[in-house]
C-alpha cells in the first residue's frame, strides 16, 4: 500500500475587490506533523466572482502547491476537506476517482458553475491528482476550535486565507 494524505483547504474571498486567498494544512501517513502552507488566489481581474469559485480555486492551489513540493508522490489517496460543500459537489461531480465521505446532515447537491474559470480550476485538480483517488469531507466551518481538532484546523486555514485575502486587497488598493 502506497501512503495516504489529508488535506484541509479553506478560501477567503473580498467580493468588491476581487482579492482572494487560500490556506491549507496537509499530513501524509508517515509524516510526524501536518504543514500549513497558503497564498493569493491570482487570476485575472474578477474572474474568480464569488466564494464557491474561490474555495475550489483555493483547494487547486494547495494541491498545486503539493505536487510542486513532491508530496503527492506514491499517494493511493487524497482526503480534501474544507467547509464549503459546493466547491466539493463541483469536484465529485467532475473529477474522476471521487468519493464523498458522509456524515450525517450534509448534503452534496447541485450547484451551477458558469464561471469560465471554473473548467481551467477542475482541469488543474485533475491533472494534479492524475490517477490518486480522492475522498471529500466536509467540515463545519467557524466552528468552535475546542470542538475537535478539525474545527481547530479548519479554523487555521481559515485564518491563513484571510491574510493572502487581506494582502491581497492592500496590492490592489495600490494598484487601482
Amino acid at each position: 500500500m502506497k501512503g495516504r494524505m489529508t488535506l484541509f483547504v479553506d478560501a477567503s474571498f473580498h467580493p468588491q475587490s476581487g482579492a482572494g486567498g487560500w490556506g491549507s494544512w496537509a499530513i501524509r501517513d508517515e509524516w510526524p506533523q501536518g504543514v500549513f502552507q497558503g497564498g493569493p488566489i491570482r487570476f485575472k481581474a474578477h474572474e474568480i466572482d464569488n466564494s464557491n469559485t474561490a474555495e475550489l480555486a483555493g483547494i487547486a492551489l494547495a494541491l498545486w502547491s503539493h505536487n510542486q513540493q513532491g508530496h503527492l508522490v506514491d499517494l493511493d489517496e487524497v482526503m480534501i476537506q474544507c467547509d464549503n460543500v459546493a466547491a466539493l459537489s463541483c469536484i465529485h461531480k467532475r473529477v474522476p476517482r471521487t468519493r464523498i465521505v458522509t456524515q450525517r446532515g450534509i448534503f452534496i447537491g447541485k450547484t451551477s458553475w458558469n464561471n469560465p474559470v471554473v473548467p481551467i480550476i477542475l482541469d488543474t485538480i485533475k491533472s494534479t491528482l492524475a490517477s490518486t483517488r480522492v475522498a471529500l469531507k466536509h467540515v463545519k466551518g467557524h466552528s468552535d476550535p475546542r470542538k475537535d481538532g478539525r474545527s481547530w484546523v479548519n479554523m487555521q486555514c481559515d485564518r491563513e486565507a484571510r491574510k493572502h485575502m487581506s494582502a491581497m486587497r492592500k496590492e490592489l488598493s495600490v494598484v487601482t
